[in-house]
């Protein structure tokens, strides 16, 4: 599948988040502005990120 601008940005910032060791997941998806269609669009491409880190994006999903 190929993804728009903002949902390769937005794999971006979750890969950059991850790896640094981030842990406020809510600030990265304000940031960015992720809508609940961007991230069913990457949920797959982003397997790597922790279940908490899963869990707190989809409750900031289901929250905005």
């Amino acid at each position: 599948m190929e993804h728009t601008q903002a949902e390769e940005y937005a794999i971006q910032q979750f890969t950059g988040m991850h790896y640094s060791g981030g842990t406020d997941v809510e600030a990265v998806c304000i940031g960015m502005g992720l809508g609940a269609e961007e991230w069913q669009n990457i949920k797959d491409d982003c397997s790597w990120l922790d279940l908490d880190e899963i869990l707190a994006i989809e409750r900031y999903i289901r929250q905005n």
